[in-house]
């Protein structure tokens, strides 16, 4: 096991049921396990960091589970007791990309407010998601076009169609240029993907920075008066507190084998 792979498997997790999403200010907290500390992975959750970590670097097809045993420094028959299979390996990482993401992304589609303050709102939600996550994501969204995962298709269209009526929405109402409300939104999604490859179990105060500069630059560049970004985030920072989807009972949360689910598609970011 290299040092790099064995050092993040020994990082401390953020305890999932202790994250609370708070919009209350843009200088605080976003999405914040903060009173809760750290605790120590499972076994479970080492299998899906070492997973992500080893299909980054060599691919899902060139990883194989005795690799992933050995990288967590287990046998091979206990991975099976957590995953019956690699298939339900990535499957739980899938979840884990697309659920929470979709929940806050449906939501900020229909929340009150204009819709570029909810699409700001929503990029700094899951941007930091990304960059706090004990996972390594990156591989996911290249498994979309594999047969065995076509099944999360259906969930990542939705994301995008989230996505993209707040972008048509800000677009009527002025907000924002004319633009193709498609490309805007792929192109929002390549650059959160590209900044955020690799960056995953960063600090709080990182995740912060990062996704408030990351959701200003998006939003920036679609709005017809830039200087109106300001008011958006202030906006955005008093706008109330988004229940954490897991914490409302809105996400199911993998915890034990395969779900019923047919995960299959991820998010290019």
């Amino acid at each position: 096991m290299s040092a790099d792979l064995s050092q993040t498997l020994k990082q401390p997790l953020f305890s999932a049921g202790r994250k609370v999403v708070a919009y209350q200010s843009l200088e605080r907290d976003l999405m914040v396990d903060e009173p809760a500390g750290f605790e120590e992975p499972t076994t479970r959750q080492r299998i899906l960091t070492a997973a992500s970590t080893l299909f980054a670097q060599k691919g899902y097809h060139g990883t194989s589970t005795r690799e992933i045993a050995s990288a967590v420094g287990i046998q091979q028959p206990s991975l099976f007791h957590h995953f019956e299979s690699k298939e339900a390996i990535m499957a739980e990482l899938i979840d884990f990309d697309l659920d929470e993401p979709l929940a806050v992304a449906e939501r900020e589609a229909t929340a009150k407010g204009s819709p570029a303050m909810r699409l700001y709102r929503y990029l700094a939600w899951d941007v930091e998601y990304l960059c706090r996550s004990a996972y390594n994501l990156s591989p996911v969204h290249l498994m979309l076009s594999d047969p065995v995962f076509v099944g999360a298709i259906e969930r990542y269209g939705r994301l995008v169609e989230a996505r993209e009526s707040m972008i048509r929405e800000a677009i009527a109402g002025g907000e924002f240029i004319d633009v193709d409300p498609s490309f805007a939104q792929q192109a929002i999604i390549w650059m959160i993907g590209g900044t955020t490859a690799g960056a995953e179990q960063q600090t709080p105060e990182q995740a912060r920075e990062t996704a408030n500069r990351l959701a200003s630059f998006a939003i920036r560049a679609l709005l017809r008066d830039p200087d109106e970004l300001e008011h958006i985030r202030e906006a955005a920072g008093l706008a109330g507190a988004i229940p954490h989807p897991a914490e409302a009972g809105e996400v199911r949360r993998s915890t034990g084998g395969p779900s019923g689910n047919t995960p299959a598609e991820v998010r290019g970011g």
